[in-house]
């Protein structure tokens, strides 16, 4: 097929255009914008700076004169630029969002208009990158560094945003950081993952496994929870080098401590400091440790004894109502007038933020000898260690996952909710039963019958 000429007029647009992008500044710049102002033949009915100020939510501008200069008001995106052209490959139609107004003027996205339509012009596909689409230049390092700014620390929790950036630091910058991000194979992806296994770590390596391919897949456009507003990261045709690298399967271990290991765990906990109070806070409410570490005041009623955990800061992405013991009541109130944060458990060296989950994790890996608990003990072993201590003592199923913010298999939306709210009560008693029972265990020469037959 014979490619489309291209016109004077065009041609000159594509050359102005070039000029723009080599860097040129001050009155240059502005005498080349004004050349091609005329060139473009500007109407009186051109669109203004002011339309784009005064589109509202929900509508819709686009350039009569210059093809594919799409602005979009979203209710949640706000004002975004849009380049539409049909892929030269797949002769699909495709938008690309390459800006937000006003961070990016109307003058600069026209420019960026120039610069895609000049290449789409000349058969290519359009891309933000130098080069007409060439990503190489994007190292790994860049590509992390995207990710965890544009992506991890606006669509996951905070905790759960540093752990990517910890893992990718440590497992994969030292490495690669100065390798294009196009260039990393499976291979490469193996050798980390294969090296992190044999050091002892099997859930790590699932880990760094799961955030490379959620950090590939962003950055070729492959999610629907963020729109990538520059433009894709790589080509969105880059293979993801982690796709195809698989794991054994791992059998997850669940420890149920033994009455002699919670009994020493409670004794020591005090040891530990600030850190003993989040584990033991933990203990007595059944909660996972990330929900504790990010216990804000606003979210707890001390008169009323309930720690109201919202939607967004629990795994199943259920809001939780905790009923709280009268010793977890007694603890807390004193971390309130030590405290200014707004955290319950600030970071140590910086009371905005919570404390990190994954030091927490850490200082209780680093002290089971001195708690006196197996190399298995973890802080889930203490919601295992609770619920079974409940189902063995005659707590029903129903109250059990009520405590542990668990949605029984068979429940259904509304009614669920309900029968959650019904449950308070019984909740409550049998949280305190809990309680009662590790209070017992923390006491001096108390031996259950079970360990001392």
């Amino acid at each position: 097929m014979a490619s489309k000429s291209i016109s004077p007029r065009d041609n000159a647009l594509n050359l102005l255009s070039a000029a723009l992008d080599s860097g040129v500044r001050g009155a240059n710049r502005d005498a080349i914008r004004q050349a091609i102002s005329v060139l473009e033949d500007t109407k009186r009915g051109d669109l203004s700076d002011l339309h784009y100020r005064q589109l509202p939510a929900g509508g819709k501008l686009v350039d009569p004169d210059r093809p594919g200069l799409i602005m979009r008001h979203g209710k949640r995106t706000g004002r975004v630029w849009i380049y539409r052209f049909d892929d030269p490959e797949t002769h699909k139609q495709v938008e690309m969002q390459f800006g937000l107004y006003p961070e990016l003027p109307t003058s600069e996205a026209r420019d960026i208009w120039r610069r895609l339509r000049r290449q789409r012009l000349n058969r290519q596909r359009p891309s933000l990158s130098e080069g007409a689409g060439d990503a190489s230049v994007i190292t790994i390092e860049e590509l992390v560094r995207h990710y965890v700014a544009e992506y991890a620390r606006k669509v996951k929790r905070p905790s759960s945003a540093s752990g990517d950036e910890r893992m990718l630091t440590k497992h994969l910058l030292p490495d690669f950081c100065k390798l294009p991000a196009t260039e990393l194979t499976r291979e490469h992806v193996a050798a980390i993952l294969l090296g992190i296994k044999e050091r002892g770590a099997p859930r790590e390596a699932e880990k760094v496994r799961a955030v490379l391919l959620t950090m590939f897949n962003v950055a070729r456009g492959k999610t629907r929870k963020i729109s990538l507003l520059a433009g894709t990261w790589l080509p969105p045709d880059t293979p993801n080098p982690v796709e195809t690298v698989t794991l054994e399967r791992r059998t997850a271990r669940n420890h149920n401590p033994t009455t002699a290991e919670l009994r020493s765990y409670v004794r020591g906990l005090d040891d530990l400091g600030v850190y003993g109070d989040i584990l033991r806070t933990q203990l007595e409410t059944c909660a996972r440790i990330s929900e504790i570490t990010g216990m804000q005041w606003a979210e707890v009623d001390l008169d009323e004894a309930v720690w109201l955990l919202p939607a967004e800061r629990a795994k199943n992405k259920r809001a939780h109502k905790v009923m709280l013991a009268g010793r977890t009541v007694q603890r807390l109130r004193l971390r309130m007038t030590a405290t200014v944060s707004r955290y319950v458990f600030p970071a140590l060296t910086d009371p905005a933020r919570p404390i990190r989950t994954d030091g927490v994790v850490r200082k209780l890996a680093d002290n089971r000898a001195a708690l006196g608990v197996s190399e298995g003990f973890t802080s889930h072993s203490i919601r295992h260690g609770c619920l079974t201590w409940l189902a063995e003592n005659g707590c029903p199923r129903d109250v059990r996952d009520r405590i542990s913010n668990h949605a029984p298999a068979s429940s259904g939306g509304v009614d669920h909710i309900y029968n959650s709210a019904e449950l308070n009560r019984p909740a409550r008693e049998w949280l305190g039963r809990w309680v009662d029972h590790l209070t017992a265990l923390e006491a001096e020469n108390v031996v259950s019958i079970t360990e001392s037959a």
